[in-house]
């Protein structure tokens, strides 16, 4: 997957000390992120400037990541890389769900920098 340097990478996640590692990590490396910790806000900053990337934690306040996985595929189709990122939800189950909804990748928590 690679990503388009036109849009922002929007990291979604209710974790303030878990999203600001991850937007460190992405703007150290020279891309331009935007952050938000709830699910519908995320469709709400998506509308505002469409992203390159969605780094998208699965549970979520409002609502959950697979349910915005599947409005932001029906907005904007496989013109969004979605990543799903979860240190609960990583289960076999899970992680088929997140594919089948049209997730590009899931990854579990922690993730590493390094």
């Amino acid at each position: 997957m690679t990503i388009d340097s036109s849009g922002p990478i929007l990291v979604v996640d209710d974790d303030d000390g878990f999203r600001s590692y991850l937007v460190e990590l992405l703007e150290s490396a020279g891309y331009q992120t935007r952050q938000v910790s709830k699910g519908g806000d995320v469709l709400d900053a998506a509308a505002e400037e469409q992203p390159a990337a969605v780094l998208l934690d699965i549970q979520l306040p409002g609502l959950n990541g697979y349910e915005v996985c599947r409005r932001l595929r029906s907005l904007y189709a496989d013109s969004v890389a979605i990543v799903f990122l979860s240190g609960e939800r990583t289960e076999s189950l899970d992680r088929t769900a997140g594919f089948l909804l049209g997730a590009d990748d899931h990854l579990a928590k922690p993730v590493d920098g390094g």
